[in-house]
């Protein structure tokens, strides 16, 4: 995923994509989250039920979610082809 989001912060979209979706979606995430919590800092707003904590919480299961996705998609590709090839998974 480091590939990935390496790829996004260059500006290079495309190639992030191809590299690791996983990584890009993640950073899609981290994105919302972390101007959510600037909203949250900088205009001293009661966050309600959208806590700083519930923030960073969803986030981190969001990760392991779509990580957990990838990696059990690269497993059942690599399992369905038989030769080991990871085809279009990767």
């Amino acid at each position: 995923m480091t590939t990935s989001l390496a790829l996004l912060m260059d500006g290079d979209p495309v190639a992030a994509w191809r590299a690791n979706w996983a990584g890009v979606v993640l950073a899609a995430m981290a994105a919302v989250a972390v101007a959510w919590l600037l909203v949250i800092a900088l205009a001293g707003i009661d966050p309600g039920r959208w806590s700083v904590e519930w923030t960073v919480e969803r986030l981190a299961m969001g990760g392991v979610a779509v990580a957990g996705v990838r990696y059990v998609g690269i497993a059942v590709g690599w399992l369905l082809s038989g030769s080991g090839c990871l085809g279009a998974w990767v």
